[in-house]
């Protein structure tokens, strides 16, 4: 017999059936969109000596709002940190220095895939006392001014810290060389979980306001760990600063160099909008390859000019100078990230490092309202103070010729791949001087405008 009650309940449960798998059908379409538009950013390590649990280290950055601010950065490698250092305006993550261990062979380049992820659970960061427990030391001798030394419990009074992380921490120590004024010793020191260290270390000649700058003539050192590392006669000029390697050797590692390298994805760099969009791509065979320098030499003129400020083209002149770019268009060769390093160590040679002596920092435009750079540290074009107060005018040999007119940007790709917090202060160093340089009046006091028509500037110094 004929059931109507039983005929209808089936099909609304056939209809209900349905709308279940319809609905399930939406949330993973809207499932795998979501994983599909996530952003998903492809970095290679490579290292030629292979190993397990390689420390690395990188700069990398990210498009607006593909991390957001209540995420992280993970990876497909469990040993990895991402300590975000700027944000967009909506809180997402621009710019994160990247850190981990990474298990390569030899000669072969493994790609980790970063993505915005769930932050993880908090682990201890790398410490100090772990610095110390490494049994790690370091010199820098630079008679006949007088020799530094870090060791033990001398780790224990960083100038300040940089990073800390369960993989990596980083912090910047600084003293001064014997008994002179100007001279200070600065080592950049990166501890990893298992025990390597990498040292970045470098000697300045530069302060805002102390009296009497001028040329320093030695020979300088660096050992770490009792083994000498570097040394070599050195006339360091006022206001110049040096990194304290050589040749292919760019930092020093304490228990072994991995030797990783890393090659970001150019393409999605220039996505971020933080560097041009170039369109050219650079082919292996390259003559450019041949204008690049190799090997590093402390305060060497590298890609720069023999005079800055000459009339016509110049390789350093544009958005980005033109090791920076190759980075880009190579589609991150190694010879162009080693050039692109190796320029922004050698623009130490210009007399434009004023370091606040009272902050140990580069200048605050808010403390200076009136302060304009005096004579003698090479720089073009200098402005004059309306209440008469210059920073202490410089003898001895003056440095390179610098121009505002033709600086290149000096540190920032740097800093962009490689996350050295040596390079923040260069373009922070930079930056200061150009405001230096200018007029009190025409650069507003502590604002620092750049008018085009007055002063040190010009249109294309602005």
């Amino acid at each position: 017999m004929f059931n109507l009650r039983q005929f209808i309940g089936r099909i609304k449960g056939a209809l209900h059936a349905r709308t279940n798998i319809l609905r399930w059908a939406m949330v993973t379409t809207a499932i795998a969109t979501t994983c599909s538009t996530a952003v998903a950013v492809n970095l290679k390590l490579v290292s030629p000596v292979g190993g397990t649990a390689l420390p690395f280290t990188v700069g990398q950055a990210f498009k607006k709002g593909e991390v957001p601010a209540a995420s992280t950065i993970v990876a497909d490698i469990s040993t990895l940190q991402a300590i975000v250092k700027n944000r967009w305006p909506d809180g997402s993550a621009k710019f994160a220095i990247v850190s981990g261990h990474a298990d390569l062979s030899a000669n072969t380049a493994r790609t980790i895939i970063l993505r915005a992820g769930t932050p993880p659970l908090a682990r201890p960061p790398i410490s100090l006392a772990n610095l110390q427990a490494t049994g790690v030391s370091a010199s820098i001798w630079f008679p006949p001014f007088g020799t530094v030394s870090w060791a033990s419990t001398q780790w224990n009074s960083p100038a300040s810290t940089l990073v800390s992380g369960p993989e990596m921490s980083a912090w910047a120590f600084r003293k001064p060389i014997g008994t002179d004024p100007h001279l200070v010793a600065w080592l950049e020191v990166r501890a990893y979980k298992g025990g390597r260290v990498d040292v970045l270390p470098w000697i300045e000649n530069g302060y805002l306001r102390v009296a009497a700058p001028t040329e320093k003539i030695g020979t300088a050192t660096f050992i770490l760990g009792g083994t000498q590392r570097f040394s070599q006669a050195l006339t360091l000029l006022n206001h110049q600063r040096a990194v304290l390697a050589s040749g292919t050797t760019l930092t020093h590692w304490y228990r072994g160099d991995p030797q990783v390298s890393a090659r970001h994805d150019t393409a999605y760099l220039m996505s971020t909008k933080l560097v041009p969009n170039y369109r050219s791509i650079t082919p292996a065979t390259s003559p450019l390859f041949t204008r690049l320098p190799a090997s590093y030499i402390p305060l060497d003129q590298a890609g720069y000019p023999a005079r800055m400020g000459q009339p016509g083209y110049h390789p350093s002149i544009g958005l980005l100078p033109e090791w920076d770019v190759a980075y880009l268009t190579t589609g991150a060769d190694p010879r162009a990230w080693r050039g692109l390093i190796i320029n922004a160590y050698c623009a130490g040679r210009y007399g434009i490092h004023f370091r606040d002596e009272t902050t140990q920092r580069p200048l605050a435009f808010a403390s200076y309202p009136d302060l304009v750079m005096g004579a003698g540290s090479g720089t073009l074009a200098r402005g004059a103070s309306s209440k008469n107060l210059y920073t202490p005018a410089a003898t001895g040999t003056a440095p390179p010729i610098y121009g505002s007119t033709h600086h290149p940007s000096t540190g920032y790709m740097a800093y962009l791949t490689s996350g050295w917090n040596y390079f923040v202060e260069e373009i922070q160093l930079l930056a200061t001087a150009n405001f230096l340089k200018n007029n009190n009046f025409t650069r507003q006091f502590t604002l620092g405008i750049f008018e085009t028509y007055a002063g040190a500037n010009g249109p294309r110094g602005a």
